[in-house]
């Protein structure tokens, strides 16, 4: 069973990956498309973002709180670190979906739609670290405070204007 569980839990992590590339790919779209028309076609395929990011995620919490309780037991600082940065990963996915917060919207800019999945995709790769070094919780939050950094810098600088298509 723990087997079938680790499957599920990668499987649900692969998703939060696509779930989070289609957000970026959308953003790009609308900032990259000329007319309406080429910005309906670019975007068709993003409709599958926030329902991919919503199971993912659910199939990642349960499936990461059954292996916590049936083979670490509670007692592994990495996965409490790797829970809450997950957590913080599909506010942020989730946060693109409308609106962005005013205080969001500050840090991130006009880059904001871009930046922030590609955030929350730097905490996942922190989280992917977490989950197989197992690290003290020391080393994890600086490796996953550095990875969302790695995310949201290289989102903010690649981010930039982008020519018309």
């Amino acid at each position: 069973m723990d087997r079938i569980a680790l499957f599920l839990h990668v499987l649900g992590a692969v998703g939060l990956f696509a779930a989070l590339a289609l957000q970026v790919a959308g953003a790009a779209a609308v900032r990259g498309s000329a007319t309406l028309e080429r910005l309906r076609e670019r975007m068709a395929w993003t409709d599958w973002a926030g329902p991919l990011l919503r199971v993912s995620a659910a199939l990642v919490i349960v499936t990461g709180v059954f292996l916590l309780a049936a083979v670490y037991r509670w007692d592994a600082p990495w996965a409490w670190t790797g829970l809450a940065a997950g957590v913080v990963a599909v506010a942020l996915g989730s946060a693109t979906a409308g609106p962005l917060p005013p205080p969001l919207a500050r840090l991130a800019g006009p880059r904001g739609p871009i930046a922030l999945p590609a955030a929350a995709c730097g905490l996942l790769v922190g989280v992917l670290f977490l989950m197989t070094v197992q690290p003290g919780v020391a080393t994890g939050l600086a490796v996953v405070l550095a990875a969302a950094a790695a995310g949201f810098l290289a989102a903010w600088l690649l981010g930039g204007a982008r020519t018309p298509a």
